[in-house]
């Protein structure tokens, strides 16, 4: 039965948790429904953000900037600050 349509992402503290217990990747993907390949790509990114966060280096959103010169959208200016940075992480 395919599974509802959901980005790897939103898997991403399960992924975690499996990868450090030490289940294989193909493990991980059968679980969730992905290829290997998908796993291992996630896991590439995932290692290579926590190595810039690591470091000091501020991840900046993809694409062009903003017309108006705000580096965020309306919507989540309005909320907190914490939420405000949660989505520039």
């Amino acid at each position: 039965m395919p599974r509802e349509y959901r980005h790897i992402q939103q898997y991403e503290k399960e992924i975690i948790e499996l990868w450090e217990q030490g289940k294989t990747l193909r493990e991980i993907a059968e679980k969730f429904g992905f290829s290997k390949n998908q796993v291992q790509e996630f896991k590439t990114r995932y290692n290579r953000k926590q190595r810039k966060l690591a470091s000091g280096i501020v991840i900046k959103p993809k694409g062009r900037p903003r017309k108006d010169g705000t580096s965020l959208p309306p919507s989540i200016q309005q909320l907190s600050k914490l939420s405000q940075m949660q989505y520039e992480i």
